[in-house]
């Protein structure tokens, strides 16, 4: 049961990580976008 434990808690920990990466990325993309609409919109005004 110990080891089941272990693996599990490791499992989470990869998943965690990954999706924080992932998340990370996500954020870099919609930020990227936002600045370039701002910029347009603020060039077309």
């Amino acid at each position: 049961m110990i080891t089941r434990g272990k693996k599990r808690r490791f499992r989470a920990a990869f998943y965690h990580k990954f999706a924080a990466r992932v998340n990370l990325m996500d954020f870099r993309l919609n930020s990227s976008q936002i600045y370039r609409e701002q910029i347009s919109s603020n060039f077309s005004s």
